[in-house]
């Protein structure tokens, strides 16, 4: 507790310099010291420790459709139970339970009949990413490749009528035959995208598909990965598809070479009628997720009932199975020692020395790790919907995510590469950037960023008008694959960002000053995704939060920033976009690419599905950030 003196000195010095950077140096004052460099409680070779753990192979990369998500749990739990901080979460336990579907697999009913013979899933079958499910019965027609691009005059499908019948659609280009090879003719990537191709199929009225690889290359299936579409879409052998169509009078292999020789399109419906009939069964993998929750009541009488989180996601890629982002190969452990077994680390260590801190805080201090963030803030957003303690008297939260490569972060200050750590949120509540430039002492280089917004936790906070803060102390070329081991971590590093956020923290439950919400006029898009790829383009603001999965049908919003271009423009969350600017929409990466065809103050159309109805809506994009 602040002693009275260091309190009145407080009150007096007040007017004159930022209130919360305040709060922050009368706390030291009081001891003399500050309290982790007194104890050596924070320290980077403790977090390290925590790190190894969670990014063993124990705990499976700890991706939500695993069982090492749960180890993670129980880690995280018995090192608060250790500490002796209490339960923080449902029905007097560490945990804070919710229903999600994590993985969709194929069913034991899929299967395809034609010529007298029935395929099932196996060495001549297989249900593909982006299939529906459901069956259908109908006439087949081949498509060629199956692909519409205006902007290059090709279509498969003209002159063609698709309409209730099965198209059959070569895989990858014109002049391709194996994955990673040069088209024979320039095409739009995207139109030649599977993904593309399966909604381009329905589209046209098609009722079912099935692809087939080209003659001349291998004849491999594509990966098992599944995602829900609404056509049913199959992969069959060559053999098999080549004897399909020839009972219709049409070669297939003579076909294929026609279109590489003329650069034309050259479908084809069959001379004979074939019918097929399809049938798609997806599983539906449901798993019991948990943030885990605990607590350190505060003192004083006043300010107990309000409460400041520290968090940070402990969940990962697992092997990759179901992608959402993870860049290795599906099978291949992804130990996300960085992304965010740093960040968790983090919250551990924090979480440790207030325990240990003879000077117990003011304010009841909320540690929480959270899951699904890699889905789309799965686990923060469950817990704003559902807060077991209320957001309204909720001062701060306080995000680590990526805080373990601050050496070799690709972010510039002054025009120069170095090691910095970003740290947004400053614009949330007043004086929080002069608080965390006073409680730098360890002189760590920050790249500021007023936003409450990121591809992380804090934004489902701020998105509930909580203040916050996020450090990240940047993106590096293991960033969701394989090679994010604990061996990269910059310990120093790592044990000054947390360090760094000990003495927000402290300064913040110690005072009883308010935290006040304010919503920055800037908006940035900030985060993981900030300088991807060795690029750091500035780009229009649209106004919102998307989520971060692995969709191929159009990208899911999962917040609109308020005053923002999409909520004038009348964009609402649960929205998905399909269209930006007159270009498609199916992920992330397409709506960034599409948005960086455009500037600020330009006017476009977004086009959107709410509730099964397509929508166009107009938007001014806002310009782009200023970065300090």
């Amino acid at each position: 507790m602040v002693q009275p003196a260091v309190f009145q000195r407080f009150r007096v010095l007040a007017a004159t310099l930022a209130p919360l950077a305040l709060a922050l140096g009368c706390a030291h004052s009081a001891t003399g010291l500050p309290l982790d460099e007194k104890r050596q409680a924070v320290e980077g070779g403790q977090a390290l420790e925590h790190i190894k753990v969670l990014s063993s192979p124990a705990f499976e990369g700890r991706g939500v459709d695993t069982d090492g998500i749960n180890r993670a749990a129980r880690y995280i739990a018995d090192h608060f139970r250790r500490l002796g901080l209490q339960p923080g979460g449902d029905d007097g336990t560490y945990f804070q339970k919710f229903e999600r579907v994590v993985k969709r697999s194929p069913g034991q009913h899929t299967l395809l009949s034609a010529l007298g013979k029935t395929l099932t899933v196996g060495d001549d079958l297989a249900i593909l990413p982006w299939s529906g499910s459901g069956s259908a019965s109908a006439e087949v027609v081949f498509v060629g490749y199956g692909i519409t691009d205006t902007k290059n005059a090709w279509d498969d499908y003209a002159g063609l009528e698709v309409k209730g019948r099965i198209v059959v659609v070569l895989r990858y280009a014109p002049g391709v035959t194996t994955a990673g090879g040069d088209p024979a003719i320039k095409l739009e990537a995207r139109a030649l995208d599977l993904s593309s191709k399966v909604r381009n199929a329905g589209q046209h009225g098609a009722v079912g598909l099935l692809l087939v690889n080209p003659p001349g290359g291998d004849d491999d299936f594509v990966s098992p990965r599944i995602e829900e579409g609404s056509l049913p879409a199959l992969q069959v052998r060559r053999t098999f598809a080549a004897e399909l169509l020839r009972a219709g009078g049409v070669d297939l292999e003579a076909l294929a070479g026609q279109i590489t020789l003329t650069k034309r399109p050259t479908g084809r419906a069959l001379a004979q009628p074939v019918r097929a009939s399809m049938q798609c069964d997806q599983q539906v993998d449901k798993r019991m997720l948990q943030n885990v929750v605990a607590r350190l009541p505060g003192t004083d009488p006043l300010l107990k009932e309000q409460y400041v989180v520290i968090g940070g996601h402990y969940d990962h890629h697992g092997f990759a199975q179901s992608g959402f982002g993870a860049m290795g190969k599906r099978g291949e452990l992804h130990p996300g020692a960085d992304d965010n077994a740093s960040g968790t680390s983090a919250v551990l260590e924090l979480a440790e020395a207030f325990a240990l801190r003879e000077q117990a805080p003011r304010r009841t201090v909320i540690f929480m790790a959270f899951t699904g963030e890699e889905r789309g803030l799965w686990g923060s957003a469950h817990y704003v919907a559902h807060p077991i303690y209320p957001l309204d008297r909720t001062v701060l939260m306080l995000n680590l995510d990526m805080v373990g490569r601050l050496k070799g972060s690709h972010s510039e200050v002054d025009g120069t590469k170095k090691s910095v750590l970003d740290v947004g949120g400053v614009g949330t509540s007043p004086g929080l950037r002069a608080l965390v430039e006073h409680a730098n002492s360890e002189q760590i280089p920050i790249v500021w960023d007023p936003s409450g917004e990121a591809p992380s936790d804090n934004t489902s906070f701020f998105e509930k008008n909580v203040p916050v803060l996020f450090f990240f102390s940047g993106m590096h070329a293991d960033y969701h694959r394989p090679s994010d081991t604990w061996d990269k971590i910059d310990v120093d590093g790592l044990g000054k960002n947390a360090r760094l956020a000990w003495r927000v923290a402290t300064a913040i439950t110690d005072t009883d000053l308010p935290v006040p919400f304010t919503r920055p006029k800037e908006k940035p898009v900030f985060g993981k995704h900030r300088n991807q790829g060795g690029s750091d383009k500035p780009m229009p603001r649209l106004g919102l939060m998307p989520e971060y999965g692995d969709r191929t049908d159009g990208m899911s919003v999962t917040a609109v920033i308020t005053g923002g271009a999409a909520e004038k423009a009348g964009m609402q969350s649960g929205d998905l976009v399909v269209e930006l600017g007159g270009q498609p929409v199916r992920s992330v990466q397409d709506y960034m690419e599409a948005l960086s065809k455009f500037k600020g103050g330009e006017e476009i159309e977004v086009v959107v599905i709410r509730k099964g109805q397509r929508t166009a809506l107009k938007a001014k994009l806002a310009p782009p950030r200023r970065r300090s």
